[in-house]
């Protein structure tokens, strides 16, 4: 790797950006060095099975040692940093270096291992209140609760604010690039529940750069990472947690403030960041479904579909006793379900 890998082969991708597409001529074999990428495949009974893949791992080297078409198509999910290495030039390393060869078989032998096993996936989910009366905070604890005893995996929440208190953001720049290293946030993280771990970030405008490489670095070692975006935090760091997530969940109120709010937040992703937030869900915090489904209206009227609909939230001024509620507890349970899948089987239209 070390031979393939110069200044011109490692690229930047953003998010969104389509590697390679199934059926495709086999042209090179890709190494994740930061971010995540998905792979959609469709068998030959027209199932559509889809897989995250994230830094250390291969795209293609299969089909570079087979010599045969891409089998996938992989899309990046979040802003990543890729290493293109030509099939042509792996080729012959592999002819003098028969340790590389090894290693790759070894790659392909693990993923098939994981994809007949019932090993959940990596996920990087945001939440964000448009609504002053929404804690999303709790909410995302309590989240991260039901997320960690259905999957039984390791759930890391994330708290971005601009006060005082928290590891700096900028801390992220150590990581940037780094390639299945140590985890750089042992002593800042802590555990508050079993399988919960939490941990405090502070952020200024300026940071807004280190967000991608941070979330990466996190969910190369968490299964889930549930990133708080607060309130006060700068609209550049809101905006590249929003866009670096693999799901967005944003709380808004039936209200006109909230209204606008989602119309705002959608045309700056839309200009800043090409219009990545099909992501984003929409999800209404009220007392009165019938309120809230005179306002599902108004954002489908908008463009936008309502993802659910949430009552009994942890309103702003609460310290407890929320998540008692048969419906509430419900609806995140199926939030957490959505969140824990990694590979679905669809059928193909």
């Amino acid at each position: 790797m070390r031979k393939l890998a110069n200044g011109e082969a490692v690229k930047d991708y953003p998010k969104g950006s389509v590697v390679f597409e199934q059926g495709e001529e086999c042209e090179a074999m890709y190494l994740i060095v930061s971010g995540r990428c998905e792979s959609r495949h469709v068998d030959a009974s027209g199932h559509l099975i889809t897989a995250i893949h994230g830094p250390g791992e291969t795209l293609g080297d299969r089909e570079v040692m087979h010599q045969e078409a891409y089998l996938s198509t992989v899309t990046v999910v979040t802003q990543s940093v890729l290493l293109r290495i030509p099939a042509e030039e792996l080729r012959a390393v592999l002819e003098t270096e028969p340790k590389v060869a090894g290693r790759l078989s070894q790659s392909i032998v693990r993923r098939i291992v994981e994809a007949r096993g019932p090993a959940a996936g990596k996920r990087i989910v945001a939440l964000h209140a448009l609504s002053p009366r929404v804690n999303e905070r709790m909410l995302g604890r309590r989240l991260a609760d039901v997320l960690a005893e259905i999957t039984h995996r390791q759930v890391l929440s994330v708290h971005f604010s601009p006060g005082p208190g928290g590891t700096e953001l900028g801390h992220g720049a150590e990581i940037e690039g780094s390639l299945n290293g140590e985890f750089q946030f042992s002593r800042q993280v802590r555990e508050v529940r079993r399988g919960c771990y939490e941990l405090d970030i502070r952020c200024n405008e300026a940071e807004a750069g280190h967000v991608a490489p941070l979330l990466s670095h996190l969910g190369n070692h968490f299964d889930y990472v549930l990133v708080d975006a607060g309130k006060d935090v700068a609209q550049p760091v809101l905006l590249e947690c929003l866009v670096q997530s693999d799901l967005t969940y944003i709380l808004m109120q039936p209200d006109d403030q909230c209204l606008g709010g989602l119309k705002l937040l959608m045309s700056e992703l839309k200009t800043a960041r090409g219009g990545t937030y099909k992501h984003i869900n929409p999800v209404i915090c009220a007392d009165s479904f019938d309120a809230a489904a005179r306002f599902g209206l108004e954002c489908e009227k908008a463009g936008w579909t309502v993802h659910s609909i949430l009552r009994d939230y942890p309103a702003a001024d609460s310290f407890g006793g929320i998540d008692r509620s048969p419906g509430f507890t419900t609806q995140l349970r199926r939030m957490a379900r959505e969140i824990g899948l990694r590979r679905m089987v669809l059928r193909s239209t």
